[in-house]
C-alpha cells in the first residue's frame, strides 16, 4: 500500500502507462522529466541539465506531473460514502 491507499498491482501498471501516453501526448517533456527521474534514477539536477532547465522547473514539473497522474489513476471516492 502507498501513503495515499492504493496498492500498486498490474491493473495499476495498465492504468499509469495509459496515464503517461495521455499526458505524452499533451506534455512530453513532462513524461521525459518523470521517465529521466523515476525510471532511469537521475537526480534533480541530472534532470535538469540533461533537458536543459532550472532544478525549480524540474521540481515544479514534476509536482505537476505527479499530480495530474494520481487524479488519472486514482481510485475515486464513493460520493455516496460521505452521506450521513
Amino acid at each position: 500500500m502507498t501513503s495515499h491507499g492504493w496498492a500498486l498491482i498490474p491493473r495499476n501498471l495498465i492504468d499509469l502507462n495509459t496515464a503517461l501516453d495521455t499526458l505524452n501526448g499533451t506534455d512530453s517533456a513532462l513524461v521525459q522529466t518523470l521517465e529521466l527521474r523515476f525510471f532511469l534514477g537521475c537526480t534533480i539536477q541530472e534532470t535538469a541539465e540533461i533537458m536543459g532547465l532550472s532544478e525549480a522547473t524540474v521540481k515544479r514539473n514534476i509536482k505537476f506531473a505527479k499530480t495530474w497522474l494520481y487524479r488519472r489513476i486514482a481510485p475515486s471516492p464513493n460520493p455516496l460514502s460521505s452521506r450521513v
